[in-house]
């Protein structure tokens, strides 16, 4: 639908019709699904959307096109592999408050943990499932800035969790 707005509007607004249709299973199941993340690894993000381009590919263009495609795709490093020797340091997007995530040659250090409130934090839904989607089990060293809610309200999650 999106390709057909550019191309052909009045066939676009169809697809796009018939798209809000197809989506209206899902936005009623959204009311009851849980209110959490559910990490899934970076390989497996990538092999879900080559699938999808995949999936589509095939109905337009002929089997040996789509075919290279996939076949580039995988000899150009299907898994790129981070080079644990070199630093990563990330600001993890927690509202108001600060997370930063440091980790070098598979160690971990997290700096603040953003806010918590009565049943729930920001390390449940942001610091946590990165840290697992990272595959780490545990923090080796964990710095708060000061006391303040938006910046330590997580601790005990992380406590918890790692």
């Amino acid at each position: 639908a999106l390709i057909a707005s550019l191309l052909f509007p009045m066939l676009a607004t169809v697809l796009w019709y018939l798209l809000d249709i197809f989506l209206v299973p899902l936005s009623w199941s959204v009311r009851y699904a849980i209110g959490t993340w559910q990490p899934i690894s970076a390989e497996w993000t990538f092999v879900i959307a080559v699938g999808s381009v995949v999936r589509v590919l095939r109905h337009v263009m002929p089997r040996h096109v789509w075919m290279f495609v996939c076949v580039i795709v995988v000899m150009t490093g299907l898994f790129p592999k981070q080079d644990n020797q070199t630093w990563r340091i990330d600001v993890l997007d927690v509202g108001h408050g600060l997370a930063v995530l440091v980790e070098k040659e598979g160690r971990v250090l997290l700096y603040d943990t953003g806010k918590a409130w009565h049943n729930g934090s920001i390390a449940e839904q942001v610091i946590t499932p990165v840290l697992h989607r990272r595959g780490y089990s545990s923090v080796d060293t964990m710095i708060l800035s000061h006391a303040d809610n938006d910046h330590a309200g997580g601790r005990k999650v992380i406590e918890q969790y790692f």
